[in-house]
C-alpha cells in the first residue's frame, strides 16, 4: 500500500473542529469499553447468580492476576500508540508502519512469557492473598484458562492500540460489540446450562477475545498499518527506544496499581468472603462508572500524539475543554446515584442480601473516589500523549501503594470502620495522585513532548 493510499484511511485530529473531532472520535471508545466492562461483569454476575459468594469470589481474585497481565498490554500498546500517532501527525506513513511491526514482535514475546510464568506460579500467587478455601479451586481454574489466552488478549489490544493511533474507534468499537454478544450466550450456556461456573466463565472470555482479536487484524489490515510478511514483524530499533521510554514508566505504574489491589484484596479478604465477593462486585460496576473519562484519556491520547507531531498545541487544549466537559460530567453524575442506592446497584450482581449490606458503605466511599480519577485520567491522556509517563507512574505509586494500601492497612487495623474504611483509604488516594497530576498540568512541562520520534 502506498502512502497516499495509507493517508487517505486515517484519521488527521490535527484540523478542523478539535472539540467535536474529539467527542466523535470518544463515543465509540466510550461504547467499546462500556461492552467490555458489561462482559466482565456479565461474567460476575452470572456466576454470582449460580455460584453466589464463593463462585463471585473466585472470579474477582482470578481476575486480579488476569488484570496485571492485561496492564502490561495496556501500557505497552499505548507506548506504541504513542510513537504511531507522532509519525501519522508528522506523515510520516511508512515509518508508522514499521512501528506498527515493532509493537506486534515485542508484544508476542511479552505474552508467551508471561503464560507460562501466570501457569507456573498461579496456585502460590492465589494463597498469597488469603483466598478462602471455599474459592480456591474456582479460582485456579478461571486463572489457568484465562492465562491461557493471553496473547489473544495481546492482538486485540495492539491492534485496538493502532487503530486509535489513525483516529479510528468504531472498528474496535464493532469488534468489542461481537466479543460482548458471543461472551454473553457462552456465558449463559457454560455457566447457566452446564454449570461450569468459574471455568466456564473463564472459557466464554478466552472464545471471545479470540474471535475480537481476529476481527481486529482484519481491520488494521485494511488500515495499511500490517503486513503479513516476514520482515514485518521485527524490531525497529529507531522505534523501540521511544516506545520502551513510554510504555516502561506506564507499565510498572499499572502494575504496581494492580499489584495494590491484590494487596488490598489480601486485607478485604480478613472480613470474610461476603466481603471478597462485594469487593468483586464494586470492582466490575466501576469498571462502567469510570468509563466516559477513561476513554476519554485514550482520545485525548492520539488527539495530543498526532498535534505534538503537527507542533500544534493549541489544538490540544481545545480537546482538553471539550473532553473534561464529558469525562468528569458523566462521573459527578455516576457517583451520585451510587451514593443513593449503592446496595441495590450490588443487588444487581447476586441475589446475596448480605454482600450487598456488607459493601454499601464501601462503594459509596468508592465512588467519590471515581471523581477525583475522572479528572486524573482527563490529564492522563494529554501527559501520556506527551510521553510523560514518568508522571503517570508518580501518581500510581503515590495513590496505590503509597496512600491507598497504606491507608487501608491503617484503617482497618487501628480503627473501627471496618470494610467502609477501605473506601475511605481508595478515596484519599485519588485525591492525592490527582493534586500531583493537576501541579504538573498547570506547569506546561507537557509542552515539549518527552519523546521525538
Amino acid at each position: 500500500m502506498s502512502e497516499n493510499a495509507l493517508h487517505e484511511n486515517y484519521r488527521d485530529l490535527t484540523t478542523g473542529r478539535i472539540g467535536g473531532k474529539l467527542i466523535r472520535f470518544a463515543l465509540p471508545v466510550i461504547a467499546a469499553n462500556l461492552l467490555q466492562a458489561l462482559y466482565g461483569l456479565v461474567d460476575m454476575a452470572i456466576v454470582g447468580r449460580y455460584n453466589m459468594a464463593a463462585g463471585m469470589s473466585a472470579v474477582n481474585l482470578g481476575g486480579a492476576i488476569t488484570q496485571i497481565i492485561l496492564v502490561i498490554a495496556v501500557a505497552m500498546t499505548n507506548g506504541g500508540s504513542v510513537v504511531v500517532g507522532q509519525l501519522l501527525g508528522g506523515k510520516r506513513k511508512e515509518d508508522a508502519t514499521k512501528a506498527a511491526g515493532t509493537i506486534f514482535s515485542i508484544l508476542f514475546v511479552i505474552a508467551v512469557a508471561l503464560t507460562a510464568i501466570t501457569l507456573i506460579f498461579r496456585v502460590p500467587l492465589l494463597r498469597a492473598m488469603n483466598t478462602t478455601e471455599e474459592a480456591f479451586d474456582g479460582a485456579v481454574a478461571y486463572l489457568t484458562i484465562c492465562a491461557i489466552g493471553t496473547i489473544m488478549v495481546y492482538i486485540f489490544n495492539a491492534n485496538s492500540a493502532i487503530l486509535r493511533a489513525a483516529g479510528e474507534s468504531v472498528q474496535p468499537l464493532i469488534a468489542v460489540a461481537v466479543c460482548a454478544v458471543i461472551n454473553l450466550v457462552l456465558d449463559l450456556i457454560m455457566v447457566g446450562r452446564f454449570g461450569m461456573g468459574p471455568a466456564g466463565a473463564a472459557y466464554a472470555t478466552i472464545i471471545s477475545q479470540t474471535i475480537s482479536a481476529i476481527l481486529t487484524t482484519i481491520f488494521v489490515k485494511r488500515l495499511g498499518l500490517i503486513r503479513f510478511k516476514a520482515e514485518y514483524f521485527s524490531i525497529d530499533k529507531r522505534f523501540i527506544k521511544s516506545m520502551m521510554k513510554i510504555a516502561l514508566p506506564f507499565c510498572l505504574q499499572l502494575v504496581l496499581v494492580s499489584l495494590s489491589f491484590a494487596f488490598v484484596n489480601a486485607l478485604i479478604n480478613e472480613l470474610g468472603t461476603a466481603a471478597s465477593a462485594a469487593s468483586g462486585a464494586v470492582s466490575k460496576l466501576g469498571n462502567i462508572a469510570t468509563l466516559p473519562p477513561q476513554s476519554i484519556m485514550s482520545a485525548l491520547m492520539a488527539l495530543t500524539a498526532q498535534n505534538l507531531g503537527a507542533n500544534n498545541i493549541p489544538n490540544i487544549k481545545k480537546g482538553l475543554r471539550a473532553g473534561a466537559g464529558v469525562g468528569i460530567g458523566v462521573t459527578v453524575i455516576i457517583c451520585c446515584i451510587i451514593w443513593t442506592i449503592p446496595g441495590k446497584l450490588i443487588g444487581l450482581m447476586t441475589p446475596d442480601v448480605a454482600v450487598a449490606q456488607v459493601g454499601a458503605a464501601f462503594f459509596r466511599w468508592v465512588g467519590l473516589s471515581y471523581i477525583f480519577e475522572s479528572v486524573l485520567f482527563v490529564l492522563y491522556g494529554i501527559l501520556m500523549g506527551a510521553g510523560y509517563t514518568n508522571i503517570t507512574l508518580l501518581c500510581g505509586v503515590m495513590s496505590s501503594l503509597v496512600l491507598r494500601y497504606t491507608l487501608a492497612w491503617i484503617f482497618i487495623r487501628l480503627t473501627n470502620w471496618g470494610f467502609a474504611g477501605i473506601g475511605v483509604a481508595y478515596a484519599l488516594a485519588a485525591l492525592g495522585a490527582m493534586l500531583v497530576a493537576v501541579a504538573f498540568y498547570l506547569s506546561g512541562r507537557w509542552t515539549k513532548p518527552r519523546v521525538k520520534v
